[in-house]
């Protein structure tokens, strides 16, 4: 390098820059130095360091390092350091235009001891091979290094808000995938994720207006039908939530997973042959997942196919023993066939599996009302309420089971609380029709809601 004033690295950048456009007839695309930071010239470390702050591309090589035996060198150095703590500053810059090349694994450990980063494709790729592990918070940390240090992308910032959505930080992923659509307004997958997250945090109108989108870019995704189809469903558009599920079964026949959200739409609509039917396809394709059994058997209770119900609740318990949900619906299909004493031991055997489990208190009260055991019925309610306390099932129960104990005062409450706080028809009509035979003996003045 040509002599220059040390304290003046522009003018050594200078030189540089003209030495090389006299040779090379331009400037170098990229400037590689070799031992830059060892000392034997004064000037080089803060020119390049200048250049670094330029946006010169460089590529530094380093085998030898003043700190380690070079002593003199070193403290020259560091004279020339604009802030005498932080002598990495004039030694090794960062920045995503300046790269590090090292001889040996030795050095290597040395840099990245002191806080360089790495190769920022190096960096990408390890953060992408790290979402693949579910390595959230690591490759959370390698994209936030790549954005800062060699800019943004689409899919730098898709990477992040995938990193981010892993570790349920929703909101930060909403940023990045919302960025990743500015920097790319056609790219279907960014759209995708956003729904996904949207979803996820409620907002479900903007989840479906993201899926639109995804499909007018012309991605015919089988996936992307089925996530604007749960979207619907959340939001309530039943039949366009069937509208998409039968257009993941037109591109995917065997998707099981569709049959069974299909069902569901189906059941919620009270149209129960169709959601049988589309839960025998579930069983069909997947004969050992047991929630396909129950799903099924709530469907064929709900269609008065009682002991067809009961013949998959078995199957859903034999497959998956600690289910308490199916030990709940089959001891209310027993308790409905008069079976007290089976149906209590099923509620009994629920409770074993999960002590805090409201409806099998609810259920198991249900069977001691209709068999008389007022007390008994009270109690389970009592205790269903205690463990969740917005129950309205187990209000209404309790306050017919408070009626028929001639506790008037105690049933217009619950049968209040039902009008005040349900949002289901079936309760507020019931709720209704029980208040106004109570009111007339009772202290309040009565009260009635009509069904929303």
């Amino acid at each position: 390098m040509q002599s220059v004033d040390i304290h003046r690295p522009s003018s050594g950048v200078v030189k540089l820059e003209a030495a090389a456009r006299k040779e090379l007839g331009g400037t170098p695309d990229i400037w590689h130095f070799h031992n830059h930071s060892l000392g034997k010239n004064r000037a080089v470390a803060p020119a390049v360091r200048m250049m670094s702050e330029r946006g010169s591309r460089l590529l530094l090589q380093i085998h030898d390092f003043a700190e380690d035996g070079r002593p003199g060198n070193y403290r020259l150095l560091m004279e020339d350091a604009v802030d005498k703590d932080k002598p990495g500053d004039l030694l090794y810059p960062k920045a995503g235009h300046v790269h590090y090349a090292a001889l040996n694994s030795r050095d290597v450990e040395f840099l990245s001891e002191a806080g360089l980063p790495e190769d920022g494709k190096a960096r990408v790729a390890r953060g992408k091979a790290r979402l693949t592990v579910e390595d959230a918070q690591g490759a959370l940390e390698d994209f936030n290094w790549v954005i800062e240090f060699v800019g943004e992308s689409a899919e730098f910032r898709r990477w992040r808000g995938d990193a981010r959505r892993m570790l349920k930080d929703l909101t930060g992923a909403l940023a990045d995938y919302s960025r990743a659509i500015e920097l790319d307004p056609e790219s279907p997958l960014s759209y995708h994720k956003r729904g996904l997250t949207r979803k996820a945090l409620g907002e479900l109108g903007g989840a479906v207006a993201d899926y639109n989108k995804v499909i007018r870019l012309r991605m015919r995704d089988p996936s992307v039908y089925f996530n604007r189809a749960n979207a619907r469903r959340a939001y309530g558009d039943l039949t366009g939530a069937i509208t998409d599920y039968n257009e993941v079964l037109r591109l995917r026949r065997k998707d099981a997973h569709a049959y069974f959200a299909r069902a569901g739409c189906y059941a919620q609509l009270g149209e129960l042959r169709q959601a049988i039917a589309d839960y025998n396809q579930f069983i069909m394709l997947a004969p050992t997942k047991a929630e396909g059994y129950l799903a099924r058997g709530q469907a064929k209770r709900a269609y008065s196919d009682l002991s067809g119900a009961i013949a998959d609740f078995n199957q859903a318990i034999m497959l998956r023993p600690a289910d308490y949900d199916a030990y709940c619906e089959r001891g209310r299909v027993k308790s409905v066939l008069g079976d007290t004493g089976g149906a209590v031991e099923d509620f009994n055997q629920a409770l074993k599996v999960q002590p805090r489990y409201a409806p099998a208190y609810c259920g198991r009260g249900e069977t001691w009302l209709n068999g008389g055991q007022l007390d008994k019925a009270i109690a389970d309610f009592d205790r269903a309420i205690e463990l969740s306390p917005g129950y309205m099932q187990a209000y209404r129960c309790r306050g017919e089971a408070k009626a028929l104990a001639e506790d008037v005062e105690g049933a217009i409450a619950d049968f209040r609380t039902v009008l005040d706080r349900s949002t289901d028809r079936g309760l507020i009509r019931v709720a209704n029709e029980y208040l106004a035979e109570l009111e007339p003996f009772g202290t309040a003045s009565p009260r009635r809601r009509a069904p929303e």
